[in-house]
């Protein structure tokens, strides 16, 4: 698990840093800006850890880390294109994305059911 973990987090690492130097161009980036992205994984074993939510398979590890992934990636990506737009209500929703990957984690631990093995 913790390789997994690791694993999950360079894979973030590598395809959200180029993202976040992009957006440094249209605003002052901050130590949230570089930490958000991480944060999905780890609130997953946490979550998981405290039994929230339905117990959790081997299946719902895989399936569930994987969108984790996908909507940790995609943020500072949506960010970006949204800070270039430069509109004061693109960087409002930019600004609130910033939680999206932590939203998202509680959310599939909350509405996924017990996958089967």
């Amino acid at each position: 698990m913790i390789i997994f973990l690791l694993f999950a987090l360079l894979v973030i690492a590598g395809c959200t840093i180029p993202a976040i130097n992009l957006t440094k161009n249209y605003k002052k980036i901050s130590k949230w800006d570089y930490l958000y992205p991480y944060l999905g994984i780890p609130l997953w074993f946490i979550l998981t850890m405290l039994r929230i939510g339905k117990t959790a398979s081997l299946t719902n590890f895989v399936v569930e880390n994987f969108w984790i992934i996908i909507v940790s990636i995609a943020t500072p990506w949506i960010i970006y294109l949204l800070y270039r737009i430069n509109s004061k209500t693109a960087n409002l929703i930019a600004n609130i994305l910033t939680v999206l990957p932590i939203i998202f984690t509680i959310a599939l631990r909350l509405l996924i059911e017990s996958l089967p093995e």
